[in-house]
């Protein structure tokens, strides 16, 4: 299922110019987002969660799908590095439905 939202974030990244990343700050500002998830069966931590969206899609990701393949594919080591798991596609849509479009901003 293609989202609006996740095409808007696909096409702001798509222009083809590198990007350059400091993942400690990336994951310091995303950290700061309210978590919109219940406590209960909490798993994965919403920044990385999020941080793994915005890799991935500058990776190339092009659907929730590419974004979770991305995880658990290419950068399975990294991640596990970081302490960050490689969740199923499906907690991705979950939490990209949840997302606070403004608070991302």
């Amino acid at each position: 299922m293609q989202s609006s939202h996740l095409q808007a974030l696909v096409d702001q990244f798509s222009a083809g110019e590198p990007i350059l990343v400091d993942p400690s700050r990336v994951l310091a500002a995303l950290a700061q987002l309210p978590d919109p998830r219940a406590r209960r069966g909490v798993r994965y931590q919403f920044a990385h969660l999020v941080l793994i969206m915005l890799c991935s899609v500058f990776a190339g990701a092009r659907t929730l799908v590419e974004m979770a393949e991305w995880a658990a594919d290419t950068a399975r080591t990294e991640l596990a590095s970081c302490g960050i798991g490689a969740p199923h596609a499906t907690i991705l849509a979950r939490v990209f439905e949840q997302l606070d479009s403004d608070a991302f901003d």
